[in-house]
């Protein structure tokens, strides 16, 4: 089963090391970010799987899953190609892209079973979780390849919040199957999962408090940056307190955005000398349509 060592892998995947000539350094910096957001797309498309699981087939989870899998496929293409004279990262991408196939056939016959109706097969939604684990601990060790067979600078602020993304989505998506789970479905990670809940809480708390970029370069990029601190003072009691009280709409509607949020701080820093870029949206549709229980107001943008 998946472990608390699995959860911080990907995480801890990201760092700095020698420069490279500009061209190189956009190819392995373009597909360093696609890594990445690979990584935080798989848990999205899990995180909706659950819900769609938990509010009994909801179709605007449904959809959310369907097209968090499109950009899954997408994200691919950044990666794909760029090292083909590396024999150790050619090979990475291969065993990568056999467990990314795996979990993605997996994730669809359990969707297409929760759609119809039917039941999960108790059996192939445990697999599905750990050819997920299985990916992102594959695209972890491809990241370190790449940076030590081509070498590359990355901004601190940059990798940072890149990496407190990572950090939440793997977060939100342990406390969504953790909530959908007690519904129905026995545990699986047993109180290695729960305890993972909560150093990662107590980590991300300890990172986000620390990371403090500013620019009067960018427009908005400081208010987003307290706009998140804000939202996760108002979510981390929340994740303290999942083992007795969850609260899964909640916790999916804000952590969403927020993982979000710091992609966007992400690219806004990343681009302060020039244009900035919005970050992808990866979740649900901001368009008013999540389904939060009556009394909880919706994340303000």
């Amino acid at each position: 089963m998946r472990s608390t060592f699995r959860t911080f892998m990907f995480v801890l995947g990201l760092s700095t090391v020698l420069p490279l000539t500009p061209a190189l350094a956009d190819d392995t910096q373009e597909a360093i970010r696609g890594l990445t957001e690979l990584s935080i797309l798989m848990d999205k498309s899990t995180m909706a799987y659950d819900m769609f699981r938990l509010d009994e087939g909801n179709p605007i989870y449904s959809s959310a899953l369907n097209r968090i899998v499109e950009r899954i496929r997408t994200n691919t293409q950044t990666y794909q190609g760029q090292f083909g004279n590396d024999a150790d990262i050619s090979n990475n991408i291969q065993q990568l892209n056999r467990s990314l196939d795996t979990f993605l056939k997996e994730l669809k016959t359990n969707q297409d079973e929760i759609a119809q109706g039917g039941y999960e097969e108790f059996a192939l939604v445990d697999d599905m979780y750990d050819q997920k684990a299985s990916a992102k601990n594959r695209a972890a060790e491809l990241i370190d390849a790449i940076k030590s067979t081509t070498g590359t600078t990355a901004d601190p602020v940059v990798v940072e919040s890149r990496e407190l993304a990572a950090l939440l989505q793997t977060i939100t998506a342990n406390y969504i199957e953790q909530a959908s789970s007690i519904t129905g479905r026995a545990l699986r990670g047993g109180e290695d999962q729960n305890l993972a809940i909560d150093k990662l809480s107590d980590l991300f708390s300890e990172r986000l408090a620390a990371f403090n970029p500013a620019s009067d370069k960018v427009i908005g990029l400081n208010a987003k940056v307290r706009d998140v601190k804000n939202k996760w003072a108002f979510l981390k009691n929340s994740m303290a307190n999942f083992k007795t009280d969850t609260v899964p709409y909640l916790v999916f509607h804000y952590a969403d955005k927020m993982v979000d949020d710091l992609l966007d701080i992400a690219d806004m820093y990343e681009n302060k000398d020039r244009q900035a870029i919005q970050a992808p949206s990866f979740g649900m549709e901001d368009n008013g349509s999540t389904p939060l229980p009556f009394g909880i107001p919706p994340a303000q943008n």
